[in-house]
């Protein structure tokens, strides 16, 4: 399949990023999160609180099989996609994958004033996510970009010109 997929942290731009590169490719751009409220009717934050984060996460392992046949998309993924090993196998098949990986404390200044819709952030820091999901970010991609030191612009070249080999 001809996709790209942004993972990582919350606060780390997938989806301004995938926007951007999707509008560059005239690719059509899909983010996860984003689906599943709109299929659902209610917030991710609703859903957590009326269900429960694992009802989420069955949620977003059944988007992602339905996502298989998409092609030229780019997909912003949730930043919790990579906890189930079957939804990274999936999207392995599907394209490149590429870890936006910022620093913790990146993460938080990005997330400042934003963290109301992200249920996570009330009763885990940034850092305790990150030193979990990090690993597993990190054995997911095929391509890793700091974002830290980086603008936006720099990140789309570079995976604008991984795209092109």
């Amino acid at each position: 399949m001809n996709n790209l997929i942004l993972i990582g942290m919350m606060g780390s731009g997938k989806s301004t990023v995938g926007k951007e590169i999707g509008a560059k490719l005239g690719w059509k751009h899909l983010d996860t999160d984003k689906m599943i409220e709109d299929m659902q009717g209610m917030t991710i934050r609703e859903i957590f609180d009326r269900y429960s984060e694992s009802h989420f996460r069955s949620l977003e392992a059944k988007l992602v099989e339905q996502l298989k046949s998409v092609d030229s998309t780019v997909i912003s993924t949730g930043g919790g996609i990579i906890l189930n090993p079957l939804n990274t196998m999936a999207l392995r098949e599907m394209g490149l994958i590429v870890y936006l990986k910022a620093s913790p404390d990146t993460l938080n200044a990005n997330l400042e004033g934003h963290t109301k819709s992200r249920p996570l952030l009330d009763c885990q820091s940034i850092d305790v996510i990150y030193r979990v999901r990090d690993p597993l970010y990190m054995n997911s991609a095929e391509l890793v970009i700091d974002i830290d030191l980086i603008s936006n612009q720099e990140m789309i070249d570079v995976i604008l010109n991984r795209l092109e080999r």
